[in-house]
């Protein structure tokens, strides 16, 4: 993904240090090119001879005047008081915080200086959005997009999580020790979406373990709902607009309200999950036949759709009550047995052969990137 290239310029070598480590040794390494000063000569010679950079971080003391021109994209003072003493010229924020909230600040100006939300309906890009559907419920889609959230992390990907069910269960399977909830997203998202892609950055939250960005939302089904096509199409590209992201997983419910169309219209994938029954078959195979008047005639969803039929037994065709349907299967999932009664949530991640039938889907989806239409 794009570096933002980063200048932090402070006379507390000390302080410098501590914010050069913290991003080095943490998942922000990836995101920034990073270059420090202590001294203000030097600092101000880079400057002049640098065509361009995206985000200068200045203490005061370190600015010869206020209003003086950079080659930057965006300048934040530092401040070591909450009395914001160059508000007028600069944005500004609390030196003495937690890093990873500062951090957090900082990008949220950036993306918030960078404005609206860009169409991405005929846009090149290089984050692959991949939708986890099913035509039924109970099929293990939650299961899948968790699973596959952890493999791609586990691959070298950064990855967002984005649950739209009616009814969803994300605090199950994902836990931060960041304490702010995101429900406050989906008020931008309708109220200010000029604001929305630096909303992302300061209320999504980050699971250590699985190593994914989320946002935390209450469960409330009249908010999802809600949730218009345009919404949806908005929440997505802000995610991509933020340029930091390898894989959206979208958990899905099996309907076809309007965040559930949107989100399969925006995806790049589609990985339809079936159960070994009748119905399960059935309304698959109608969805499949129909696709073009409930979804658009321009979203090829056959194209798109990878069919997996999960909890399966061994049988490496579909059984003969449900194979006059003629549904492609693309990729079989085991039946975990201890799954059966799961009493936390974190044990659907500790299946070491669920997680060994998922290396394909991670593959393709990994030798996936690195650009192409979106279709």
């Amino acid at each position: 993904m794009k570096k933002i290239q980063l200048v932090l310029a402070d006379p507390d070598p000390a302080y410098v240090e501590s914010v050069a480590a913290y991003i080095r040794t943490s998942d922000e390494e990836s995101r920034f090119h990073l270059k420090l000063f202590t001294e203000k000569s030097r600092l101000h010679d880079y400057l002049h001879n640098q065509p361009f950079i995206d985000i200068l971080i200045i203490s005061p003391q370190m600015l010869s005047d206020p209003s003086e021109p950079h080659p930057t994209d965006l300048t934040i003072v530092l401040e070591d008081e909450r009395i914001l003493e160059y508000q007028a010229d600069f944005p500004s924020v609390f030196k003495y915080q937690p890093l990873n909230q500062l951090l957090s600040e900082v990008l949220s100006i950036y993306y918030e200086k960078r404005g609206r939300v860009k169409d991405i309906g005929n846009n090149k890009r290089k984050t692959s959005v991949m939708a986890v559907y099913s035509a039924t419920g109970g099929v293990g889609k939650t299961t899948l997009a968790v699973n596959l959230c952890k493999q791609l992390a586990l691959s070298g990907q950064k990855v967002f999580y984005l649950n739209l069910e009616l009814l969803h269960s994300t605090s199950l399977f994902f836990s931060s020790a960041e304490t702010h909830h995101s429900s406050r997203i989906l008020y931008y998202l309708k109220a200010i979406p000029d604001q929305l892609i630096s909303k992302v950055e300061s209320l999504k939250k980050y699971d250590p373990y699985l190593k994914v960005d989320y946002f935390d939302l209450p469960v409330n089904p009249e908010e999802m709902r809600d949730l218009t096509e345009k919404d949806t199409e908005t929440l997505i590209a802000s995610l991509i607009e933020t340029e930091h992201y390898d894989s959206i997983i979208i958990d899905l419910d099996s309907s076809v309200e309007e965040r559930c169309r949107a989100s399969i219209k925006q995806s790049d994938r589609i990985f339809w999950l079936l159960n070994n029954d009748l119905q399960s078959f059935h309304k698959t195979s109608f969805l499949l036949d129909t696709c073009d008047p409930i979804f658009g005639e321009k979203v090829d969803v056959n194209k798109k759709a990878t069919l997996i039929l999960n909890k399966h037994t061994g049988q490496q065709q579909p059984p003969d009550h449900v194979s006059h349907f003629n549904l492609p299967i693309q990729h079989f999932l085991p039946y975990i047995p201890e799954w059966k009664n799961v009493y936390q949530g974190s044990r659907i991640l500790t299946s070491a052969i669920f997680s060994d039938e998922l290396i394909p889907l991670v593959n393709t989806s990994t030798n996936a990137l690195g650009g192409g239409e979106h279709g």
